[in-house]
């Protein structure tokens, strides 16, 4: 149905990718970790401003480089870089759609994070473990891993990621028609996403909104938010989620028989 795709486009994921700029090419980043003469940390650092290079495009690079990676951290004993290690092998299998060796990895991080006493991290890899298990509609498992991390982005505060964990379980209950809790969980976000001025965000939200109101016959809300969603998300020029306002606004308006309109918002989206 065409909202799971509007859904699925603000599905939000929390796989904290390197926060590094690559100044140097893929050969020479290569050049770096290959040299056994060059310190561990020289390489490590060189592996992990390698995969935002190929994780998405060339996942099988990512998971023999993070064979390396493993390796050298497991060599030098650094527990951090083990944990990088096994977070970029399950992105990489997530990409390739290998769910189950997703969570294994993913899994083997968890354990050795709970180790670092650094809640918030193991609270993302727990969020990411809750990703994959929704991908694989597992709706217990998956609300059980959001959960945890939910308490412990609240606990800290960490008000933007608490926001998203709440975007992602409604989303969960959208998955199984439970729009009622689905709209609880959105309208709390919207909440947090408000109060941290996060437009694009909250053009989603509304997006979602509008999605569930569809899917409970409100054709008039369902129209109402998308045109909330559609003025955010035109100011941001995010032409993805803006499409599908123009979608939702015509099935909406199909529905309610004014095929005139529901033709124009067609017209607005191609």
């Amino acid at each position: 149905m065409f909202t799971d795709r509007i859904i699925k486009i603000v599905f939000l994921f929390i796989f904290s990718t390197i926060n590094l700029v690559a100044q140097n090419t893929e050969k020479e980043l290569k050049l770096i970790w290959e040299n056994p003469k060059n310190t561990d940390s020289i390489r490590l650092k060189a592996i992990n401003e390698y995969y935002p290079e190929v994780v998405f495009s060339n996942p099988d690079k990512a998971l023999t480089v993070s064979n390396l990676h493993y390796s050298l951290a497991q060599k030098s004993n650094v527990a951090i870089e083990k944990v990088k290690a096994l977070k970029e092998r399950g992105k990489a299998y997530y990409v390739k759609g290998n769910t189950d060796k997703a969570i294994e990895s993913i899994k083997k991080a968890i354990i050795i994070q709970s180790t670092l006493n650094d809640d918030v991290s193991l609270a993302r890899l727990n969020s990411n473990l809750a990703n994959v298990y929704r991908e694989q509609n597992k709706f217990f498992e998956t609300v059980k891993y959001y959960n945890l991390s939910l308490k412990i982005f609240q606990d800290n505060k960490e008000e933007n990621a608490e926001a998203d964990i709440l975007n992602n379980l409604g989303l969960v209950y959208f998955d199984i028609n439970n729009n009622e809790l689905a709209l609880d969980y959105f309208n709390k976000a919207l909440t947090l996403y408000e109060k941290l001025n996060l437009q694009d965000k909250i053009g989603n939200i509304w997006l979602n909104i509008g999605s569930a109101y569809f899917e409970e016959k409100d054709n008039n809300k369902a129209i109402k938010y998308a045109q909330k969603a559609l003025k955010i998300l035109e100011s941001n020029n995010n032409l993805l989620s803006s499409s599908d306002c123009y979608l939702l606004m015509a099935k909406s308006n199909q529905r309610l028989n004014n095929s005139e309109k529901a033709f124009l918002f067609c017209t607005e989206k191609s």
